[in-house]
């Protein structure tokens, strides 16, 4: 009896050893699954920061169009001062064309007064001695200066026809330059202006004195004008400065302009002349490569932030916070594949700033959704009207099948990717028409590189931590 109960007791051990061998090696195999695990998990890290080092070069390629764009503003603003130097160069050409004048009419004057004396010592020597021999060589000699004043004239004539052809030249130069003109008086009051300027600001001069006043301190909208004008009108010299400026129709331009006085011949200032540039294209491109630029910034902080986390809600939360920066995102959707039952699940949706609690999901066998085509084709949509533009990707679609409640105006989708893998939609909306441009949907591109490896990341994680879990039941 004693060796019966010993030999059960051998069986019994056996078994438990058997059972222990099939345990252990459960939890082998268990740990070699949790170190590929981990070895793909190591993978992912390198391609995050593979993706950190494509960012860092489109940041570097940014900034050399940037540097490109601002020399092609410095050439533009030195081509604007050549053209500056050529009309001093003129101005002064004018005023030297005008003192040569000046000179001539004295001269002439004084030449004048010159026979007028001779004339009265002639005839009085005549009237004196021999009045008939005198009267006659007086009508000769009288005859004879008049040929020569009348000379002189005519070459003065010739003169000034010939300065007036060079003004005629400055004239048509100054009236159609593609820069606008203004000339005011030595007590800066508006004079004249060019077609330039009309068509420039859409103002006639009378138009614009009426709306502005006629003084260069009022028509500048330059906070500096004043000190400008000032420092103009002491050294004589020009001063440039950039203008914003209102036109008639209500669009705001940008002008570079330059102010410079024209001086007499005893060096006093007469006149002040204004070139105004238009800048506003280049000041349109200034602003959009400084917008590129932070936006390109706030997509890397936003991209370090969600591809640092763990938490799905979490990441669409910090994604949801920042995307309004960009855009009106009255509605946000993110969906992920579900490949056992062949739909899109919607695991993050926000409307009107409130998390929507009862999520669903897009059958990937209903074509009349617009998440079910972009996902199907790998495809991005952008659409600003939603009733004239769905049927270019959904004909004969049914907006109260498709959307139900309510139904938005502009909306963008565009497909999650992993290593050319599609795995999950997302989603911006507004119930505004005409919301959205290309240039937004660049932004939500760049943003879907980022979530969807902030999302396999923490899908991954998520998945590790269950394994955990199991593997912690077995002790």
């Amino acid at each position: 009896e004693i060796k019966e109960k010993i030999d059960a007791l051998n069986k019994e051990n056996e078994r438990k050893e058997k059972e222990l061998s099939e345990k252990i090696k459960q939890i082998d195999e268990k740990e070699q699954e949790i170190k590929n695990q981990v070895i793909a998990l190591s993978q992912l890290k390198n391609e995050k920061a593979q993706k950190t080092v494509q960012i860092t070069e489109l940041k570097e390629q940014q900034q050399t169009i940037l540097t490109e764009k601002k020399e092609m503003l410095s050439k533009k603003e030195q081509e604007i001062q050549n053209q500056i130097t050529v009309l001093n160069g003129l101005k002064d050409e004018i005023n030297k064309r005008e003192t040569q004048i000046a000179k001539q009419d004295r001269s002439l004057n004084q030449q004048l007064k010159d026979i007028n004396k001779q004339q009265f010592i002639i005839y009085s020597i005549i009237v004196l001695f021999v009045i008939s021999l005198g009267f006659g060589f007086l009508m000769y000699r009288t005859y004879r200066q008049k040929q020569k004043a009348n000379l002189q004239l005519v070459r003065q004539k010739e003169q000034i026809e010939e300065i007036n052809k060079e003004l005629e030249k400055l004239s048509i130069v100054a009236s159609k330059t593609d820069n606008s003109v203004l000339i005011f008086n030595k007590k800066s009051q508006l004079e004249w202006v060019n077609e330039a300027f009309t068509r420039f600001t859409g103002y006639t001069l009378e138009e614009y004195i009426t709306e502005r006043g006629d003084n260069l301190h009022n028509v500048s909208n330059q906070a500096e004008i004043s000190g400008l004008i000032e420092e103009c009108l002491k050294s004589k010299k020009s001063v440039q400065y950039h203008l914003e400026n209102v036109t008639k129709s209500g669009n705001k331009i940008f002008a570079q302009t330059t102010l410079t006085p024209i001086l007499d011949e005893q060096g006093n200032i007469k006149k002040l002349v204004a070139i105004d540039t238009d800048i506003t294209e280049l000041k349109k491109t200034q602003d959009q490569l400084a917008e590129s630029f932070h936006n390109i910034k706030l997509l890397s902080e936003i991209g370090r932030n969600i591809t640092a986390n763990l938490s799905i809600e979490k990441i669409c939360d910090e994604i949801y916070e920042n995307l309004n920066k960009f855009m009106d995102a009255t509605t946000f959707i993110i969906g992920i594949h579900n490949s056992s039952k062949n739909t899109i699940d919607v695991v993050y949706c926000k409307e009107m700033m409130k998390k929507v609690v009862s999520l669903y999901n897009y059958d990937l066998k209903d074509n009349s959704k617009l998440a079910v085509f972009c996902f199907k084709n790998n495809f991005d949509i952008l659409i600003n009207d939603l009733n004239t533009e769905y049927v270019k990707y959904i004909p004969n679609w049914d907006k109260k099948a498709t959307f139900g409640g309510g139904v938005p105006e502009s909306v963008i989708y565009s497909p999650l990717n992993i290593k050319k893998t599609i795995f999950g939609v997302l989603s911006v909306q507004s119930y505004e028409k005409n919301s959205y441009t290309e240039r937004h949907l660049d932004i939500i591109k760049s943003l879907a590189t980022y979530i969807s490896i902030a999302l396999v990341n923490a899908r991954t994680y998520k998945e590790i931590e269950e394994q955990k879990e199991i593997l912690a039941g077995f002790f």
